[in-house]
Order: C-alpha cells, then structure tokens, then sequence
C-alpha cells in the first residue's frame, strides 16, 4: 500500500509496465518522449528512448525492434506452432478446426489424437476461451458448444493436453534476457472459509497490485 501511494493514479494495469520501463530509462539517464498516434480511431500512448546516438520507440514493453511479421505470428497459434516446429521446438500434436458448421468432424479427430485434449480459439488472448484437461468425448463437446455458442469462437485449435510449468521468456538480440513462470491462479483453503469467502479475500489482495486490479477474477 505505501508503494502504490508513489504510483501515478493511471499508473494501473498495462498503463504500468509504460511508468516502469520509462522510469527506469529516466533513471539511468536516457532520453525520453512521450508522443501519442491515432490507431484505428483510439489514441495510443508511444514513448521514444534514445541513448548514445540510438533510438527505440516503444508501446507498453513492446520495443521498435519486434518486427510487425513476428507479431502476426503470436497472435495466431497455428502460425506459431508452425514456426516453432520448423525451428525444431516440440510442440503439442494438433491442429485449426473450423466448428461453424458442426463438431462431429472435430470429435472424430480428437478421439485419433486421444484424450485428454485441449480445445482453445486460434486467435484468443489473455487465455480466454481456453479449456484443458478435456479428458473424453462428453467433456470436449461440451467444451466446443461453450465455445461456439457462448463465446462466439468458430476457429479452434485441438490439440493434445501436456502438463508442465507456463514460462514466459524474453529474448533480445537472439539472447534471452529474462524468464518467469507464470502461476495460474488460485486460491487456498483453510479449513473454514467458504470458496467465495476465500476468493473475495484473493479480490481485495488483487486490488491493492497496480497491475492485477485491472484484471478481475
């Protein structure tokens, strides 16, 4: 709580990583502008860093030196899992299915892949829509009608469930720069407390994060 009465008031979620990053170039001495664009009709905030006759232009983490062809790759996870495959990366078995028309199709192949699955969209984000551990036929149907009827989602990918940890990496200049895990989450018992008691506790922790109050449970 101390911290977060340092932070600017808009300093919350994405707007976060912004105040970090150009803090930090702030603090070592680097030059810094703000300058805003107009994408898509909505103003975007970009800030430019220049030190010792270099320039990077950023938006949130994302740095100028990402090519726009890689970020068409991530945002669709058939592509990516082509190009990780190419690049001799092992990746889940499966592939894009098109559920607009019926699912029996999508059934039949997931039971030749073998269960448990995964079913998620091919163009989601922030893990929206993604439904694992699909352990038979009766789960994956039901996994597909939420998908398609609720959701809206029509371009899935089905592919095979593997466990292990979710670790993000950064790489630069074909070095990795940083790695974390990312934990799901979640919430512990404590022998009293109902599941609601203990995930209101986890909604009043999350509010006091700058980052996490953006994001409701």
């Amino acid at each position: 709580t101390e911290h977060n009465s340092m932070l600017p008031k808009k300093a919350v979620g994405p707007s976060l990583i912004t105040y970090n990053v150009a803090l930090e170039a702030w603090r070592r001495g680097i030059s810094l502008q703000f300058y805003t664009v107009t994408v898509k009709n909505r103003m975007r905030i970009f800030y430019l860093l220049e030190n010792e006759g270099k320039s990077y232009k950023f938006q949130y983490s994302l740095g100028g030196k990402v090519e726009s062809e890689a970020r068409k790759i991530v945002n669709d996870k058939s592509l990516t899992k082509q190009h990780l495959s190419a690049a001799g990366v092992s990746v889940p078995q499966g592939k894009s299915v098109d559920i607009d028309k019926g699912i029996e199709e999508t059934l039949k192949y997931a039971d030749e892949l073998g269960y448990p699955v995964v079913a998620k969209p091919t163009d989601g984000r922030l893990g929206k829509g993604v439904m694992t551990d699909l352990g038979d036929e009766n789960a994956l149907r039901d996994a597909l009608n939420h998908l398609k009827n609720e959701l809206g989602y029509t371009d899935i990918i089905i592919e095979q469930y593997i466990k292990g940890d979710d670790t993000r990496v950064y790489v630069i200049d074909d070095k990795v720069a940083a790695a974390y895990k990312r934990v799901p989450l979640n919430v512990f018992g404590d022998g009293v407390s109902t599941i609601n008691e203990l995930v209101d506790e986890k909604k009043r922790i999350r509010k006091n994060n700058p980052y996490a109050k953006k994001h409701e449970i």
